[in-house]
């Protein structure tokens, strides 16, 4: 396993340690990933990602949600289904969390 992406969070809620190394204390949280043609999609706290071998392809923020039956979830993008869910939520200090889903 390797890591092919991080994004520095750019609102802050912890002033944590310097690190010697490069990376940021705190980065932004991907809850869903998927693939497609050889390519990652990955949903993101700020947006959603399309992430290749070189880095990140695309970045576009979250689309618009419509409540179905309970479910927040959005059709906006051509292969994939994005739902909001709180499963993770006792653990988490935000609300709701964003999951990719393939069509």
């Amino acid at each position: 396993m390797r890591r092919l992406y991080y994004k520095p969070y750019e609102k802050p809620q912890f002033g944590g340690p310097k690190r010697e190394s490069e990376e940021p204390f705190e980065t932004v949280a991907f809850f869903g990933l998927t693939s497609e043609g050889g390519e990652l999609w990955a949903a993101g706290i700020d947006g959603i990602y399309r992430i290749n071998s070189k880095g990140v392809a695309q970045f576009g923020p979250l689309p618009k949600f419509e409540t179905i039956g309970g479910v927040d979830v959005s059709f906006n993008l051509p292969h994939f289904v994005v739902v909001l869910t709180s499963i993770a939520g006792h653990k988490s200090v935000s609300t709701a969390m964003p999951m990719i889903v393939p069509r």
